[in-house]
C-alpha cells in the first residue's frame, strides 16, 4: 500500500484546486481528485528519492 504524497508522480505544481484539498495525479483520469494521504494500491507508484522524503512527510503532516 502507498500514499500519493510520497510518489514522484504527485506534485503541488499546477494544482489549481489545492486550496480546496483537491489534488490531481497525472497518471489518473482527468477530473479524478485522489486524496494524497489515503493508502492505496497504484501500479504507477514511484517513491520519491530518500533525500526528498523528509520534506514530503513534513508537508503531509502539516496539510492534514
Amino acid at each position: 500500500m502507498t500514499r500519493c504524497a510520497t510518489c514522484k508522480n504527485f506534485t503541488l505544481k499546477g494544482q489549481e484546486h489545492a486550496s480546496l484539498g483537491l489534488y490531481r495525479c497525472p497518471v489518473m483520469p482527468i477530473y479524478t481528485y485522489p486524496n494524497p494521504f489515503v493508502e492505496r494500491e497504484c501500479k504507477d507508484f514511484r517513491e520519491v528519492p530518500a533525500e526528498q522524503m523528509p520534506a514530503r512527510l513534513a508537508w503531509e503532516k502539516g496539510a492534514r
